[in-house]
């Protein structure tokens, strides 16, 4: 019959084995401690070290870029990109209402009333109030290739572009209306159609509609992807289009607490220069806070969204105190100016701004003069 070896005890083991066994189990322990020690830093670390949180934050949603004299030697895209992770936030369904890239939402997902002779009562997608000729951009990664399909819907679309991204496989995007469509594979972030006023409407708009390939079916556009294709940007967290504490201070000097509504040249307004909800309503201290905080981070997205160049933390403040008091930053001079690269002359346009309407006539307000000088001088500050 086989017999197995069996296994010594320990004391019954040589002085020089047990010491080698013992050296080899402390060495255990030691590393299985060192392990659990260096894995509590790696999470502590971005708490104990704001520095480190915000450059891990740089390297998940902007990238790296490493410069020598000048040369870009090191560039990284934005690690979430490269792994295909859109923010939670940002797959919330376009509602009625909303803002999008500094256009608003005209017409909601679902049933409706016919806006007009032909147009359908149960909407297949979103309208969006664009000018004839925006951009709309190929939504992918900087890899990565978008098919587009042009074709003329006779039922009432107009042109409309069929959008295809391999970084979105389960969704297919259709663009109507369009003054213009380019067929073909085409490069992140390049322009792939422009919206017009074709087929049936009321005037220049986006038709924009989301179908999913699985269920084969339109589904609720999602806030997101419409972003991505106005701006050429892949949606970033909600906390990127947050407002700072400089901005909302700015704004609390410039705007005083008003507990009863006032009215504001064109809207009864109260708290921080919020929109009142009646001329009647009273709010306390903590409510105007709230509304404050809600349209700060209404003007932070628009302006993360509308400027295509870099900003200066001072500058980003700026522009947020200038869009929150006059919502103009889409269409203005200040903008085109400052997207073309030309900072001063984006900066002198705050001076423009300074005027308020009144019985059909325009005059100078000496509060706009001293709110623009102040933005003025916070954008150029380094």
């Amino acid at each position: 019959m086989q017999r197995f070896p069996v296994k010594p005890a320990f004391d019954e083991l040589s002085p020089d084995l047990q010491w080698a066994i013992s050296q080899r189990r402390e060495r255990f322990e030691l590393s299985i401690q060192v392990g659990a020690i260096w894995l509590i830093a790696l999470f502590a670390a971005p708490i104990v070290l704001p520095a480190l949180n915000q450059q891990m934050d740089i390297s998940l949603h902007e990238g790296r870029e490493i410069k020598v004299f000048g040369i870009t030697v090191y560039q990284s895209e934005p690690a979430l990109e490269q792994w295909g992770v859109i923010p939670l936030e940002a797959l919330r369904p376009v509602q009625k209402g909303d803002t999008i890239a500094g256009f608003p939402v005209t017409s909601g997902y679902g049933l409706r009333r016919s806006p007009c002779p032909g147009c359908s009562s149960d909407h297949r997608g979103i309208d969006l109030g664009t000018p004839t000729g925006t951009p709309l951009y190929a939504p992918a990664a900087k890899s990565s290739r978008v098919k587009v399909s042009c074709w003329t819907d006779t039922g009432g679309g107009g042109l409309v572009a069929d959008i295809s991204s391999p970084d979105i496989p389960d969704i297919q995007f259709q663009a109507l209306h369009l003054s213009n469509c380019a067929t073909g594979l085409h490069p992140s972030g390049s322009i792939i159609a422009m919206t017009g006023n074709t087929g049936n409407g009321t005037g220049p708009h986006l038709d924009w509609r989301q179908w999913d390939k699985a269920t084969n079916e339109y589904q609720h556009p999602q806030l997101g992807y419409l972003q991505w294709v106005l701006t050429g940007q892949r949606p970033q967290p909600l906390k990127a289009y947050t407002s700072p504490q400089t901005a909302k201070e700015l704004v609390q000097s410039f705007e005083g607490f008003h507990p009863a509504p006032y009215w504001d040249y064109q809207q009864w307004s109260s708290g921080y220069g919020t929109p009142a909800q009646s001329p009647d309503e009273e709010i306390d201290l903590a409510t105007a806070e709230q509304r404050l905080q809600a349209y700060l981070d209404q003007a932070a997205q628009q302006v993360d969204l509308l400027v295509t160049v870099p900003l200066s933390l001072n500058q980003r403040d700026a522009l947020i105190s200038f869009q929150y008091n006059t919502g103009g930053l889409a269409d203005s001079t200040l903008l085109e100016k400052l997207n073309a690269g030309d900072y001063q002359g984006a900066a002198n346009e705050f001076e423009r701004w300074i005027y308020v309407q009144s019985n059909d006539s325009s005059t100078e307000s000496l509060g706009l003069i001293k709110r623009r000088s102040i933005e003025k001088g916070l954008f150029l500050k380094p």
